[in-house]
């Protein structure tokens, strides 16, 4: 401890209010040589002996120092009083304590002297990061003493650093009711709201704060409170609360300016430089609230203040304002005044595409349309690094029909890196004069530099960039790639088509095809590609069209594109025995399915092999042979140590478990997956739908597949891959499935309905028998028997192929929910 008995200063402890100790043996001002007990010294020591950053601390507790000032000293004189050994100062000298024992006390001040003993205990307990117990001292302090304004206070702060924000808001509650003139009651209030995410109300307690008589003789505070009511307001689009709070800002600068230079808040130069800022953020509330006379008058008064200054910093801003002034005309119709200034501030270049988009449009309501595009394209001249601008140009070029240019614009904005964006925006030109072969030309060149091995790294890496961004943009606009799809098949019907699309080309269009739900023209596409790829790298365009097949329930197509490869002694042997596996299976030849899976697995190499033999899990699963799909699983967990492999190992044995009914051993398995990993989307969407069926749990199923799904999002942004480029990022459908599943199990059927309608939807699930069937026993539930009747049915009819590999199948379920339906 240091010298002298005295606890370190803590200015900056929550709600910090200091208290100074003094030694037992301390002598106290007035009465010199005097032994003095230590609760003499304390209570002295809080009347008088603050340090500096005592009072900075008590000042932010209770608003001023002259109140907290007083209310210690209340309380230390009076607890002289209640503690032996006490003495009173007085003028004539000291009164004899054994009169002040001999006076007894009424009940009510007992509890008043009671209630102030425990208030300076909890300023001490504070003081010393003691908060529970300085909470508990308050809280005993206003039972007694409910009336106290200091100490409610207090424990108004102690309850926001300890996180009890409610319970502060009710003590500032009971304070502001007692006490409306408390601004700082009703700051600490807003403050906390705020942060609870309570804006409306938030912003109606600054309010009061700022209309307090108080804060009158406080003009800084005043001044920064009303700034931050405007800020709150303008964030919240609440503009007639922001023109109050900026009114109110820009009359206390006027009647306030020589008592804030006086108080060295701020200098003459500075709040004139307040006053700008505050007049044109006034301006833009009333022109939004169409107050128009006010905010030409606010705009004007701001651009006075800027310009007296003379400094050519403030050159922006002054155009800034005069894009608004061009605004406030425009909004009163008067179109030529609008251009005048929009003219004056177009000379700064502007990078928002507002004010020359302004610019297009007065000129057409002055009937100059003729004129719009000299004056881009000389802005654009001297601006031609302004994206916004330059695309503006190239939208007004292609509305004159003049598609030369508009690819011109575009080519030189591509020279510095292919975007997207870019490439949305060029399409869009395209598909208005309808010009789809543009578009599939533009894609074509690009791909043919890529697959020209005449040409260096250098040159193929920047085309497939191009190629992979108009890929994103493409993979977004379903009705873009069905315009394309005709194109792509007359040219391939043309008599030189070899010399036309790029093998790569028809392969794109595929897979973007397929993305679109066209899995017929997707089909042939890709197989047209196929046709002319080198069969040295077909394996791409293979696995494509694999997946169109399989989604189009082709299963004996899957099997005969694989075994001919395989009989053309195709290098990727082990590639096409995996693909045939899934295919038997699903037509029932189960034994023939596991036959080719074993030759897998024998071509497979280290992560291949493994995943055959997941794949063997799954297939026994499928076919209800739990007792051997587990041995299997438990094989593997023997033979592999990684860790990855090992819980995709427990994971699939947790789905065994499951589909035989062992639920809680399934549980075990996948908590104490969690419990290793709770960061793994898979493991918690598997926990949260093994609890959702079981209709266990309920809040912690919705927890973990929320979680799952914040995961996924999160794994896929970092994406960088071809499919999720320039992509929103999807949910995964799966997950989706187990959200909805949950909220039906808790009784949110409505929203439980829209989230499979989405899953439904999706090119990877849209026959998924469990997600129909989900659908199906919602819809029932929400009375829309149709509807039921209609997913039950498509999964029923998905459920074919499940038949054929067991007996005792999901479908007889199915079945049986149709037949309780009522006849059409």
């Amino acid at each position: 401890m240091p010298a002298q008995g005295r606890m370190p200063d803590r200015p900056n402890a929550p709600g910090g209010v200091g208290i100074t100790l003094v030694p037992a043996k301390a002598e106290i001002t007035g009465i010199p040589n005097r032994q003095t007990s230590p609760s003499i010294g304390i209570c002295v020591s809080a009347c008088s002996s603050f340090t500096s950053a005592d009072r900075i601390a008590i000042s932010s507790t209770f608003g001023s120092w002259q109140e907290a000032a007083a209310m210690s000293r209340f309380c230390g004189v009076l607890l002289l009083i209640c503690v032996g050994g006490g003495v009173i100062a007085q003028e004539s000298g000291l009164r004899d304590q054994r009169e002040i024992r001999s006076s007894k006390p009424s009940p009510d001040e007992q509890k008043a002297r009671q209630a102030q003993k425990l208030f300076a205990a909890a300023v001490i307990e504070q003081r010393q990061d003691r908060l529970l117990d300085a909470i508990q001292s308050l809280e005993q302090c206003l039972q007694l003493d409910p009336a106290a304004i200091a100490p409610r206070k207090l424990l108004s702060h102690l309850y926001a650093a300890v996180g009890r924000t409610d319970d502060a808001i009710e003590q500032l509650q009971k304070i502001t009711a007692a006490a409306p003139d408390d601004f700082d009651a009703w700051e600490r209030a807003a403050s906390l709201r705020k942060d609870k995410g309570e804006s409306k109300a938030a912003r109606d307690a600054l309010r009061k704060a700022v209309e307090t008589r108080s804060i009158q003789q406080n003009p800084e505070r005043w001044l920064t409170l009303l700034n931050r009511l405007a800020v709150w307001s303008e964030k919240a689009k609440d503009m007639v609360a922001a023109e109050f709070a900026l009114r109110e800002l820009v009359r206390v600068l006027n009647e306030k300016q020589e008592p804030i230079r006086k108080a060295g808040v701020l200098t003459l130069a500075e709040i004139a430089q307040e006053k700008a800022d505050a007049l044109e953020r006034l301006g833009e509330a009333c022109l939004h609230n169409r107050k128009l006379d006010e905010a030409e008058q606010a705009f004007a008064e701001s651009a006075r203040l800027l310009a007296s200054r003379k400094d050519a910093a403030d050159a922006p801003r002054l155009a800034r304002i005069e894009w608004q002034q061009a605004q406030t005309a425009e909004a009163r119709g008067d179109a030529a005044k609008a251009l005048a200034f929009l003219q004056s501030a177009l000379r700064q270049r502007p990078s928002s595409p507002e004010p020359h988009r302004m610019l297009v449009r007065l000129l057409r309501q002055l009937d100059r349309s003729r004129d719009i595009i000299p004056q881009l394209e000389a802005f654009a001249r001297a601006d031609d690094k302004n994206v916004h601008l330059q695309l503006l140009l190239a939208e007004q070029y292609a509305e004159n029909g003049r598609l030369l240019e508009v690819q011109k614009v575009f080519a030189t904005l591509l020279e510095s890196g292919p975007k997207p964006e870019l490439y949305r925006a060029l399409f869009k030109h395209y598909e208005k004069a309808h010009r789809h072969d543009m578009i599939l030309k533009t894609l074509d060149e690009r791909l043919a530099v890529v697959e020209d091995k005449n040409k260096t790294e250098e040159e193929r890496e920047p085309a497939n960039a191009h190629a992979r961004a108009m890929y994103a943009v493409l993979r977004q606009k379903p009705a873009l790639i069905r315009g394309l799809i005709p194109l792509a098949w007359n040219q391939q019907l043309q008599e030189f088509r070899k010399f036309n699309l790029n093998y790569r080309t028809y392969e794109v269009l595929g897979r973007l095809a397929a993305r679109s739900g066209e899995l017929q023209a997707a089909e042939a596409l890709l197989r047209e590609s196929l046709r002319n790829v080198p069969r040295r790298f077909d394996g791409g365009t293979c696995e494509a069209l694999i997946g169109v097949l399989m989604a189009q329930k082709k299963y004996q197509a899957v099997i005969d594109l694989c075994t001919n490869h395989i009989a053309d002694s195709d290098d990727n042997l082990f590639m096409f025995n995996y693909y045939q596996v899934v295919p038997h299976a699903r037509l029932g030849n189960i034994k023939e399915a596991l036959s080719i899976n074993q030759t897998a697995t024998e071509l497979g190499a280290d992560r291949n092999k493994f995943i055959t033999r997941l794949q063997r899990v799954e297939i026994l699963r499928w076919a209800g042979r739990y007792d051997e799909a587990l041995k299997e699983t438990d094989a593997i967990l023997k033979e592999y140590s990684a860790k990855k492999e090992i819980r995709d190992a427990m994971r699939a044995r947790a789905a065994v478990l499951s589909a035989k009914g062992e639920h809680g051993q399934a549980e075990r398995e996948l908590r104490k997956l969690f419990e290793q990993d709770p960061n793994d989307a898979g493991v918690c969407n598997d926990l949260g739908y093994q609890l959702a069926e079981q209709s266990r749990n309920l809040d912690e199923s919705e927890r973990l597949i929320r979680r799952a799904i914040e995961l996924d999002r999160a794994e896929k942004s970092k994406g960088g891959s071809e499919d999720n480029e320039g992509d929103d990022i999807e949910e995964n459908p799966a997950y989706l499935d187990s959200l909805a599943w949950v909220l039906f199990r808790k009784g949110q059927a409505a929203d439980a309905r829209r989230i499979l309608e989405k899953a439904v939807a999706h090119p990877d699930t849209r026959d998924d028998i469990t997600i129909w069937d989900h659908l199906g026993d919602v819809c029932y539930r929400l009375g829309d028997a149709s509807e039921a009747r209609s997913a039950w049915t498509r999964a029923l009819e998905n459920a074919k192929e499940e038949r054929r590999m067991r007996k005792d199948s999901r479908s007889d379920e199915i079945q049986r929910k149709l037949q309780v339906l009522p006849k059409k």
